[in-house]
């Protein structure tokens, strides 16, 4: 019995080469992230500002788009970037530093 199944399988693979396979998994468009924002987190900047000894970070500078909450600030930084979470917002604020965005910079002037 096994033999058998075993010659089904080998003559699926002779007789039609290209039937295993064909058909993929395709990632419908509204799922799809077309512009995908790269993210970095609280603690990596803070140890980034550690490494470096800068306490003014550009987050744009390093690739980034966006600063998330992970982790906790353990000195007072002053952050640039275009977008922040309000967590992250307030961790920074309650360590003494400062965020600034561009669109915030373009309303006050």
């Amino acid at each position: 019995m096994a033999n058998l199944l075993i010659r089904k399988r080998t003559l699926q693979f002779k007789e039609y080469p290209g039937h295993f396979g064909r058909r993929g998994f395709k990632i419908h468009a509204s799922i799809q992230r077309i512009n995908e924002v790269r993210a970095i987190t609280l603690r990596a900047v803070d140890a980034i500002a550690v490494k470096t000894g800068k306490h003014e970070i550009d987050i744009g500078a390093l690739g980034y788009q966006k600063l998330l909450g992970t982790g906790k600030a353990t000195q007072k930084l002053h952050v640039k970037a275009d977008m922040v979470t309000e967590s992250a917002r307030a961790k920074i604020e309650a360590a003494g530093g400062k965020v600034t965005s561009p669109e915030v910079e373009a309303n006050e002037v």
